[in-house]
């Protein structure tokens, strides 16, 4: 099952690796592709998956420093209200939310041994951030 044909039902737009944003505009410099943009209601998510396990023996989980700037990167130009980091599931690890000022980057893992399970708990995530009030 795919996300797209569980977010496309509830009014999302979803857009795969969108083209045509760059780090630097005026040159077009650094192409920006995020994996997944979702839009509904004037408001945008922004989701990137990662395909390297997290682990309770690394660092931070072991999330890039890297990843989180391209995800602040990603808020910042494209407006997003929040971005998803997608990680395959991972043993001992629960999905985390870093939020200060004006980045909110979540955490979330699939299973992907039972990923219609996964997609349906991310789909009830991201529909829970979608029925937040707007901060704006």
């Amino acid at each position: 099952m795919e996300l797209k044909k569980l977010l496309i039902p509830l009014g999302y737009e979803v857009s795969i690796q969108e083209r045509g944003t760059y780090l630097i505009n005026n040159a077009k410099k650094f192409k920006l592709r995020p994996d997944i943009i979702l839009r509904k209601d004037n408001r945008t998510i922004i989701i990137d998956t990662k395909w390297k396990c997290l682990s309770n023996d690394s660092d931070n989980f072991g999330i890039s420093s890297a990843d989180l700037y391209q995800m602040y990167v990603y808020m910042h130009k494209f407006k997003a209200d929040c971005t998803i980091l997608l990680y395959p599931l991972a043993k001992d690890i629960s999905p985390m939310e870093y939020e200060d000022d004006d980045v909110s980057i979540y955490i979330r893992f699939i299973d992907l041994i039972h990923i219609s399970d996964s997609l349906n708990e991310l789909v009830y995530s991201i529909e829970s951030r979608f029925n937040k009030p707007d901060d704006n």
